[in-house]
């Protein structure tokens, strides 16, 4: 298709911000529960933070209004004063309201300026989203982004594991309802890889070294991730 101008995919995207912060916040839908829909505010704020005029960014909201939490206004049609505000915004007086979200959504999607959302900026490698629609798959893309922190784990302290879930508290993930989950690295979570040997006698080490034994641990997820080709055990990471 042809290439779309750069400031028309950042019009769709401010579009679909604009549209849940004036419309969607207001009006819970009926087929969320309280939680769900705090949830979903919570998403509204985060792209509110959003640097929209990253290709990343665009992306990001288009793949939130197709198929994560805002998904749910796909067909809602575009208010005549809302698009006039972003035509004078970005000055694209010569162009027609999407038929809907979900439509200025496609359009951004299939922008040639959009960037894979899987893949995050080559400098930026704090953070990544990936393809997750199954616990399986994340477990998959997780052993991959964290493989330093997995190379040093041992059974049962389960090192990978606290990070999937502090990056689950920050970016919550419905592997039933949404295709994408995004993974943190341990420094922005505030968390550092303790390396081997790196101070003598420390408590990490003495697991690591068979000196301690992690027989059950408290809190996280009361369904453990596993691997694959593992079964549910009661030692299981967490």
């Amino acid at each position: 298709m042809p290439q779309q101008h750069p400031r028309l995919t950042r019009a769709y995207a401010e579009l679909i911000r604009l549209w849940h912060e004036r419309y969607g916040i207001g009006r819970p839908p009926s087929h969320m529960n309280e939680s769900q829909f705090v949830r979903y505010k919570e998403r509204v704020d985060h792209f509110h933070l959003a640097d929209l005029s990253n290709p990343h960014a665009q992306h990001e909201i288009a793949r939130e209004q197709q198929s994560g939490g805002f998904e749910w206004a796909y067909v809602e049609t575009i208010p005549a004063e809302l698009w006039n505000d972003v035509t004078r915004m970005y000055e694209i007086f010569s162009h027609r309201p999407p038929e809907h979200l979900g439509a200025a959504a496609q359009r951004i999607l299939d922008s040639r300026e959009s960037v894979d959302v899987v893949k995050p900026p080559q400098e930026d490698r704090s953070r990544v989203t990936v393809e997750a629609d199954s616990r399986e798959r994340l477990l998959v893309q997780a052993d991959e982004f964290y493989a330093d922190v997995v190379a040093e784990q041992r059974r049962g302290i389960g090192g990978r594991n606290v990070l999937i879930s502090c990056s689950l508290e920050r970016y919550p993930w419905d592997g039933a309802s949404q295709q994408h989950a995004t993974l943190l690295r341990p420094e922005v979570l505030g968390l550092r890889v303790a390396v081997a040997g790196e101070r003598p006698d420390d408590f990490i080490d003495a697991i690591r070294q068979g000196h301690l034994v992690v027989e059950s641990t408290i809190g996280g997820p009361t369904e453990p991730i596993l691997r694959p080709d593992q079964v549910d055990e009661s030692d299981g990471e967490g």
